[in-house]
């Protein structure tokens, strides 16, 4: 469910298409179905909501899922970290699979339609800007790095208002 940036059975052209995010455009034809949103909780294959608790599973599939949210916004180069980590699914299941979690729920709790527009506008300006890449590579390995010596994860930024 994590592949590899340089995985053998990613083809290039396949991976021009993960790099600059066209991969996701097929996507659109779920959103023109009603299958899904433009701006909603992303979509989890079964492996990794099974990892989550089952009120959380239970908020994040009450709403349709979207091409975008502000989880994919704050970590959309985790592939890029995740790469590099000798045990990305494991490291994606116990630290960022929570902390990208807790922003979706943050999400959910504070929704309003002006939010879904600003979420939108954010995900265009960053999607093909090399900075924005940058940045998010940074707060993946931030995420990553903030586990303390038992293994329990802090999150460096401070957890969302209860409702």
């Amino acid at each position: 469910s994590i592949a590899q940036q340089d995985e053998s059975r990613i083809t290039r052209v396949g991976r021009f298409l993960r790099h600059s995010r066209l991969d996701e455009l097929p996507q659109l034809f779920n959103v023109l179905r009603g299958d899904m949103s433009l701006v909603g909780p992303r979509p989890m294959v079964p492996h990794h909501l099974n990892a989550l608790d089952r009120a959380v599973c239970q908020a994040l599939l009450s709403v349709r899922p979207g091409l975008t949210d502000p989880a994919s916004i704050l970590y959309f180069a985790e592939d890029a970290v995740l790469a590099t980590r000798p045990d990305a699914e494991a490291e994606y299941l116990s630290v960022l699979l929570p902390a990208k979690v807790r922003v979706q729920l943050n999400y959910l709790w504070h929704w309003t339609p002006l939010l879904d527009i600003r979420i939108i506008f954010q995900t265009l300006a960053r999607l093909w800007s090399q900075k924005a890449r940058e940045v998010s590579m940074q707060r993946v390995r931030a995420v990553l790095a903030t586990e303390d010596e038992a293994g329990r994860h802090r999150d460096p930024a401070p957890p969302p208002r209860q409702p």
